[in-house]
């Protein structure tokens, strides 16, 4: 094993509700897949929510080498959690592609949040 990727990524919460209250849906429906979208209807804390998923998805891009660019946006990925509530992150479209191209073999997740900031760091290796 060999570390190919390294992502990470920080978010001001209060910057995030503020963007949040002036784009509203139009926001989410950038930020979040249809499955995320669902999820989001049911939590209570929404800000939270968005939040982890905005950082989750700027360091998965980050750690491919890519950004967002060249076809690789948000919706390229998607948090999800197992049973542990541990995170994953799913590569989807394009980034899939990229993700079977550098051979991936394992992906590894962090999150912390605090009461004003969320910060995300992805590992990846072959």
């Amino acid at each position: 094993m060999s570390i190919i990727g390294i992502g990470c990524d920080i978010i001001d919460l209060n910057r995030l509700n503020n963007v949040f209250k002036k784009f509203g849906k139009k926001f989410l429906k950038k930020i979040l897949s249809k499955n995320e979208l669902n999820e989001f209807l049911k939590t209570k804390n929404k800000i939270n929510f968005i939040g982890k998923r905005f950082v989750i998805k700027e360091a998965a891009s980050k750690s491919i080498g890519t950004g967002f660019q060249n076809g690789i946006n948000f919706k390229s990925f998607e948090l999800s959690h197992d049973k542990y509530g541990k995170p994953n992150i799913i590569f989807l479209k394009k980034a899939k592609k990229i993700f079977n191209k550098l051979k991936i073999k394992y992906v590894h997740v962090s999150i912390t949040d605090e009461k004003k900031y969320i910060f995300a760091v992805i590992i990846i290796e072959r």
